[in-house]
C-alpha cells in the first residue's frame, strides 16, 4: 500500500510518465505514411511490402518477449534500450532513403529496431500502470494504450505539416523527438507496489483450484455469482463468510495442495511459513496419502482433506510437531531436474493453461487484422488515386494518407480510452466477463470488412471539389470501424491477461501473447501484396482497378475474424458455465461440512 505523500507523488510521476513513454513509442503506425515513398525512393518493389512490414511486427512481436523479460526485472532499462534502438532505426532509414539504397535486408533491420524499440517503452508504460494501479487497472491502463495509438495520429499530421514530401526531415524528426520522449521512462517509470504480495493474498483468499488462476466467482449472500470472471483485485471474503456460517465458531485449518508447495493458514500455515516445498507423504488414518504435485485438488477434495486433518489435531496443533517435518511421515521435495523447475516456472504454467491459448489465438487474429490494415491503408488509398477517374485530377496522397492514419489513430485512442473503464464497468458493475468487449470489437471488424470491399460510385468533379470522394468516403468509413475495434482490443486484453494469470511477470506473459500477431499479419500482408501485384500491369507497380485490387484480402479477413468470434464466444459461455458449476460445488461443500460437523 502506497499511504504518503512521497508515494502518491510517485505514483503520479510514473503514470505521467507512462504516457509520455508510450506517446513517443508509437510511431511504427505511421509506418503507412512514409513506406509508399520509401519503398519507391529505394526502388524497391510493391512485391517485398509484406516481407518489410513483417519486419516490423518481428521486432514488435515476435522479439516482444525479451523486451517483456527487461521490463519483469526493470522498466527504465527496457526504456534505455528501447531509446537506443529507435535513434538506430530511424537513423538507418534516414541514411537508406538518402542513399536510395535499394537493400530490403537494411531496411527490414531498421524497421526491427523500431518495433523493438517501441514495444521496449510501451510495454514497460503498461506494466508500470498495471502493476501500481491494481483496483483500478482497466482505467489506468487505458491511458498509456490510448497514447500509444494517438501517437500516430500526431507524429503523422505534425510530419505532413511541418516536412511534406521531405522524407529526409521526416525521419530526422522521428529520430530525435521519439529517442527523448522514451528516454523519460529512465526517470519516471517505476514499479511501486510488489505483484508478490498481490499474489499471496489473492492464493491465501482463494485456495483456487486453478493452480494460479484468478478466475474464481465471487458470491452474494443468496448463492448468486456476481460476475462470471473475477479480476485480480477482488477478493471472495463471501466464500470465507458463507463458510464460517456453517462452522458455527469452529477454528478449522484449511489445506491447499498446489504444484508441490505445501500451504496452509491458521496455526499450522504459521507453523510452516518459510518452509521449503513440503508435500504431504504419508498421512495415519487416511487413505489420501498420494497427493498430485501437478494438479491441483477439487474444492470437494480439499474439504475432505480438512476434515481428516482436522481428526489429527494431536498431529497439526502441538508446537512439538514442528519437528515432525523430519520425521518418515514428511518429505521435503527439493526440485533438482531442470524439467521440474520448468513445470514449476509460473510463466511456463500460465502459457500451457488451455485459457492461454485460446487467447493467443484470438489475439493473433485481431492483433494481425488490425495491424495489416495500419500498415497497408496507404496503398488502399494510393490504389484510389491511381483508379481512374480519380487519376486525373492530381489528388495529394501525402494528405490523404495522413488522414487515414489520423482517422484510425483518433478512433483507436478512443476505442483503448473507453474500453478500459467500460471493461471495469462491466466486470464490477455489471457481473459480466471483460470478453464481451472482444466480441464487440470482432463484430466492427466483420462490418469493416464487408464494406470495404464495396464498389463505390464514380468520382464526378463537383464531388472531387467539395471532398466528398465515394471511394475515399469509403475507405474513411472503414478506417473509423477498423480503428476503433483495435482499439477495443488493446485497451481491453491486457486487463483480461493480468485478470486471469497475476501480474507477476506480467510483461513477460503479455508479450508471448503478442507474438501471435507476427504470423497474421504477415498472412495478411503477404495476401494483399499478392492481390496488389497480381491485378498491376506488367509495365506498372501500381493497382488500378480499385476495390478489385484488394477485394479478396478482405473477404478473407471476413472468414478468419468470423472465427475468431466464434473463439470468443465459446470462452465467455465456457467460463460462465464454468462458473456456475464451481457455485454448485461450493455449495456442495458447505453442505458436507455442516453434515461432518453435525454428525
Amino acid at each position: 500500500m502506497i499511504n504518503s505523500k512521497y508515494g502518491k507523488y510517485a505514483l503520479i510521476k510514473s503514470f505521467i510518465g507512462s504516457n509520455i513513454v508510450s506517446l513517443g513509442a508509437g510511431t511504427p503506425y505511421i509506418y503507412s505514411y512514409y513506406a509508399p515513398r520509401l519503398l519507391e525512393q529505394c526502388n524497391i518493389p510493391i512485391s517485398k511490402s509484406s516481407s518489410i512490414s513483417f519486419s516490423l511486427n518481428i521486432g514488435s512481436s515476435l522479439l516482444a518477449m525479451f523486451a517483456g523479460m527487461i521490463i519483469d526485472y526493470n522498466p527504465a532499462i527496457s526504456c534505455l534500450v528501447g531509446a537506443i534502438t529507435t535513434c538506430l532505426a530511424y537513423g538507418i532509414l534516414h541514411f537508406c532513403y538518402h542513399n536510395s539504397v535499394s537493400n530490403v535486408f537494411l531496411v527490414s533491420l531498421a524497421l526491427i529496431f523500431a518495433g523493438f524499440g517501441s514495444i521496449s517503452g510501451f510495454f514497460a508504460g503498461v506494466k508500470v500502470c498495471t502493476t501500481n494501479f491494481p483496483k483500478h487497472r482497466g482505467t489506468a491502463t487505458a491511458f498509456p494504450i490510448a497514447m500509444y495509438a494517438l501517437s500516430g495520429m500526431i507524429f503523422s499530421t505534425l510530419c505532413a505539416k511541418l516536412y511534406g514530401d521531405n522524407m529526409l526531415g521526416v525521419f530526422r524528426f522521428l529520430q530525435i523527438t521519439c529517442t527523448a520522449m522514451i528516454l523519460v521512462g529512465i526517470f519516471t517509470l517505476k514499479v511501486l507496489n510488489d505483484p508478490s504480495d498481490e499474489e499471496n493474498i489473492t492464493n491465501n483468499s482463494f485456495n483456487d483450484t486453478e493452480r494460479n488462476s484468478r478466475r474464481f466467482n465471487d458470491i452474494y449472500p443468496n448463492g448468486t455469482p456476481l460476475e462470471s470472471s473475477t479480476s485480480v483485485d477482488q477478493t471472495p471474503q463471501e466464500y470465507d463468510r458463507l463458510k464460517n456460517d456453517h462452522i458455527n465458531g469452529h477454528n478449522r485449518s484449511r489445506s491447499d495442495v498446489n504444484h508441490g508447495d505445501w500451504q496452509q493458514e491458521g496455526n499450522v500455515g504459521n507453523n510452516f511459513q518459510g518452509s521449503p516445498e513440503i508435500s504431504l507423504s504419508q498421512r495415519e488414518g487416511s487413505e489420501e496419502n498420494n497427493v498430485s504435485q501437478r494438479n491441483s485438488t477439487s474444492f470437494g477434495a480439499r474439504q475432505t482433506n480438512l476434515g481428516n486433518i482436522n481428526t489429527n489435531d494431536d498431529l497439526l496443533e502441538t508446537p512439538s510437531n514442528q519437528s515432525d517435518l523430519r520425521s518418515p511421515r514428511w518429505r521435503i521435495n527439493e526440485p533438482t531436474t531442470l524439467i521440474i523447475r520448468l513445470q514449476d516456472n509460473k510463466v511456463i504454467q500460465n502459457i500451457t493453461d488451455p485459457r492461454y491459448l485460446v487467447y493467443y489465438v484470438i489475439l493473433a487474429i485481431q492483433m494481425g487484422i488490425g495491424q495489416m490494415y495500419i500498415y497497408s491503408v496507404g496503398f488502399l488509398i494510393q490504389v484510389q488515386v491511381n483508379t481512374p477517374p480519380l487519376s486525373e485530377y492530381n489528388l495529394d496522397k501525402s494528405k490523404l494518407q495522413a488522414f487515414q492514419i489520423s482517422l484510425f489513430a483518433i478512433f483507436s485512442f478512443c476505442g483503448r480510452l473507453t474500453s478500459g473503464p467500460i471493461s471495469d464497468v462491466l466486470v464490477r458493475r455489471l457481473g459480466f466477463q471483460r470478453l464481451w468487449n472482444i466480441f464487440s470489437a470482432s463484430f466492427l471488424v466483420l462490418i469493416a470488412s464487408h464494406f470495404i470491399t464495396i464498389t463505390t460510385p464514380l468520382a464526378t468533379e463537383d464531388s472531387i471539389n467539395n471532398n466528398n470522394i465515394p471511394a475515399i468516403r469509403n475507405i474513411s468509413f472503414c478506417t473509423t470501424f477498423f480503428g476503433y475495434a483495435f482499439g477495443i482490443i488493446f485497451g481491453t486484453f491486457p486487463s483480461i491477461i493480468a485478470d486471469t494469470f497475476g501480474t507477476e511477470g506480467f510483461s513477460t506473459i503479455w508479450s508471448i501473447c503478442t507474438t501471435g500477431g507476427v504470423f497474421t499479419v504477415k498472412l495478411f500482408t503477404s495476401i494483399l501484396a499478392h492481390d496488389l501485384s497480381t491485378h498491376s500491369n506488367t509495365d506498372d507497380s501500381t493497382c488500378k482497378l480499385g476495390t478489385k485490387c484488394y477485394k479478396h484480402t478482405f473477404n478473407t479477413i471476413f472468414d478468419i475474424c468470423v472465427l475468431g468470434s466464434i473463439l470468443t464466444a465459446a470462452m465467455i459461455f465456457g467460463t460462465y458455465w464454468n462458473a456456475q458449476k464451481k457455485l454448485e460445488e461450493l455449495q456442495n461443500d458447505v453442505e458436507s461440512i455442516q453434515l461432518q460437523l453435525d454428525n
